[in-house]
């Protein structure tokens, strides 16, 4: 995979995201500690298991 040009405009920056959700009280951890960057003509594709927070990032 080559990496993207540097003069390639960045649409979304995404350092350390954390996502809780709280119900009754209790609080559980969804997603914890993302980071990624999307330039123009990137494609991303978020991959992973049932429930494993993707939905939430997007």
């Amino acid at each position: 995979m080559t990496e993207p040009s540097r003069s390639t405009a960045l649409l979304l920056n995404v350092d350390g995201l954390s996502v809780d959700y709280k119900l009754k009280g209790l609080s559980s951890r969804a997603i914890d500690g993302v980071s990624f960057a999307l330039r123009a003509g990137e494609a991303v594709a978020l991959v992973g298991e049932s429930g494993s927070g993707k939905t939430t990032t997007a």
